[in-house]
């Protein structure tokens, strides 16, 4: 038994020939039954038993790019003489089959004329269009909206969303698609100039043909990239419902507020709740921001986009608030996507007490419910690629984060997850080149936050150069600068080393030579936690992470040594930063040593913290990071946001 449908492409002609609809199914009786109903006398077959994808490409060379992709294709207005139907349907026929032949697929039924009268259909799926059917619909197409699933997720949506189809789910979206209200098409497409590519993840290079026990076709289009999501399959179709204007409308009139308190407030119903106030450079951003989500949206794709550009730990999330309740304000629905876990599970009380009242859902991998409905989602940067043009405003937090940086199936999935009108604000404190090359020439624009609330400048790195040292230990400079934070000046350290290895090998040293100080010192401060050690380390692979970094944070481990996996989210009171090998580059680049600098300093109690990038050489990376950080001062300065100058150790 095949799992996936053939489909068949045919014409429905109404009584007299006059008028031609074409279309594609799995299911000739409810196409019949529902172009029956409407006056039309007769189907005929002109091609039939073909793989979704195959009938869809001949469909598209034949009459257009997305031909029948949202219901049937009107052919009255045609070069088709309606008078002569037999002659028509024989063109229509030689030319899908001509076009199929192109890409060498020998399958199918070709050219045989199969006429399926009204009265030789069954009747008993005619119920389906039938105010009770329409019940069915309606549980149907409200959990697609604003989504693209496979059938087997889309019955997952409707049970989660408390409705339960009595009818095969296919024919419920047969009917829907029969009406205009979805788009169907191919999981795996073939382009016009023979390519495959995946529907859902936007994929080219990674197709494979495979032999399918799914249709029985031997070289069935597979999608590699994106399987572990459920395999994409040239005969497997994708259903999307982009989200319906009617909720889109406006629910108040909406306003600018300026007062002193919040300089850009969103709206009369619904608007932002802080219990602090912005900074003047917060306020800033946050009219930046909200002017150029009003700008009209004629405008160019280009010019409906926002860069945030933030300095580390200057507050840059509460900057789109009032954006976002601008939206919602006019009825829209909001995305706000993270490429990490950690921070959407955070994310979701502070915009629950920012919004109150306001559904929202948070979404990621362990989430309990994976479909919800809500005005607000918020959402891991994967979970994004089941959305389908469904948000008028998506906040797209460290875009420059792995694993969204450089993942081109991401990406994608975040630009298809926004409304052709709709408006994208990337944030971030490390945009990368192309980003920062838009914004240099005006393609975007840019929102800056360059200073941190308590308006003291960013800890600008020191270049310690360490010529000779043994990798693993702790020695020399390195040593010296360390023992000076935890021992003489009391204050805890980041120490940031490129690889898991010298993580724990720097610890255990770093640990070690501690405590023969404090031993010569005369002191008997053993530390507290993590088996008495005085420092901790943690990389991607350790399961102790969470509570290393709780210890931390309590003040109980005086250093933690960490790779890259700490650069960001991990605010520590009185911390400095020290990144040992800072010349590795392969690891250490501008934008990792910026976030590792950006550690320091955040909390007004503490603000003068010092940051170290200790190497065997300077490298274009370190002079890079050093640059970002002064450069973001001297704008900070300039708009008057810093109590004093930066001051270069």
């Amino acid at each position: 038994m095949l799992l996936d449908p053939r489909y068949h492409i045919y014409v429905a002609v109404a009584t007299g020939g006059r008028t031609h609809r074409l279309g594609i199914t799995h299911n000739l009786s409810i196409d019949g039954n529902f172009f029956g109903a409407k006056g039309y006398s007769e189907l005929f077959i002109v091609l039939a038993g073909l793989p979704l994808a195959l009938a869809d490409y001949a469909l598209a060379t034949t009459f257009g790019q997305g031909a029948c992709r949202r219901g049937p294709l009107d052919l009255s207005d045609s070069h088709y003489d309606p008078h002569c139907v037999r002659h028509n349907l024989s063109r229509i026929s030689r030319r899908l089959v001509a076009s199929l032949r192109k890409i060498g697929y020998r399958g199918g039924v070709y050219g045989r004329m199969c006429t399926v009268s009204r009265s030789n259909l069954t009747t008993q799926v005619a119920e389906m269009l039938c105010a009770h059917g329409q019940i069915r619909e309606s549980l149907v197409r409200d959990a697609l909206d604003g989504r693209i699933l496979f059938r087997w997720e889309l019955v997952r949506a409707v049970r989660e969303n408390g409705g339960m189809p009595d009818a095969p789910i296919e024919d419920i979206l047969q009917v829907l698609w029969l009406k205009g209200q979805i788009d169907r098409l191919p999981a795996v497409e073939i382009g016009l100039d023979g390519i495959p590519r995946c529907s859902r993840c936007g994929g080219t290079g990674d197709i494979a043909r495979v032999a399918c026990a799914s249709c029985g076709d031997e070289r069935c289009l597979v999608c590699v990239e994106c399987a572990a999501m459920g395999e994409a399959r040239g005969c497997r179709a994708l259903y999307a419902g982009v989200k319906s204007d009617q909720a889109r409308a406006r629910v108040a009139e909406t306003r600018l507020v300026e007062d002193d308190h919040y300089a850009v407030s969103a709206c009369h119903l619904v608007g932002p709740n802080f219990d602090f106030e912005l900074t003047p450079a917060q306020e800033a951003a946050a009219r930046v921001i909200v002017d150029a989500l009003s700008s009209p949206a004629q405008t160019s794709p280009a010019r409906r986009e926002c860069l945030v550009w933030a300095a580390c730990g200057s507050g840059k999330t509460e900057v789109s608030f009032a954006a976002i309740g601008r939206t919602l304000a006019r009825g829209g629905r909001v995305l706000f996507a993270i490429p990490r876990r950690d921070v959407v599970v955070e994310l979701g009380p502070r915009l629950r007490r920012a919004f109150p009242g306001v559904d929202i859902a948070v979404l990621h991998g362990d989430a309990v419910k994976r479909y919800p409905r809500a005005s607000i989602i918020i959402a891991t940067t994967h979970q994004v690629i089941r959305f389908y043009r469904s948000f008028d405003l998506v906040v797209l937090d460290e875009f420059d984060a792995f694993p969204y940086r450089g993942n081109r199936m991401l990406q994608y999935a975040v630009r298809r997850a926004v409304r052709e009108d709709g408006f994208i604000v990337l944030m971030s404190a490390t945009p990368d080149s192309a980003t920062r090359l838009r914004a240099r020439w005006g393609e975007i624009t840019v929102a800056w936050i360059p200073a941190r609330h308590h308006g003291k400048p960013l800890p600008e790195p020191e270049l310690v150069i360490e010529e000779f040292w043994r990798a693993g230990t702790i020695e020399g400079r390195a040593a010296g600068i360390i023992e000076e934070c935890v021992l003489r000046r009391g204050v805890q350290v980041f120490v940031f080393v490129p690889t898991i290895q010298l993580a724990e090998d720097v610890a255990r040293s770093l640990d070690a030579s501690l405590r023969s100080r404090l031993a010569g010192l005369g002191t008997h401060h053993a530390g507290e936690g993590c088996s008495g050690l005085l420092v901790g380390y943690s990389h991607s692979r350790d399961p102790a992470r969470g509570e290393k970094i709780r210890l931390f944070k309590e003040g109980k481990l005086r250093a933690l040594v960490s790779t890259t996996i700490m650069e960001r989210g991990i605010t520590v009171t009185f911390a400095d930063v020290v990144v040992l090998f800072a010349d590795y580059e392969a690891i250490f680049d501008e934008a990792a040593l910026v976030q590792m600098a950006g550690r320091a300093g955040r909390s007004g109690a503490y603000p003068d913290a010092r940051v170290w990038f200790v190497a065997r050489r300077e490298t274009g990376a370190m002079r890079g990071a050093l640059r970002a950080i002064r450069e973001m001062n001297a704008r900070a300065m300039e708009a008057g946001y810093l109590d004093e100058a930066p001051c270069p150790r």
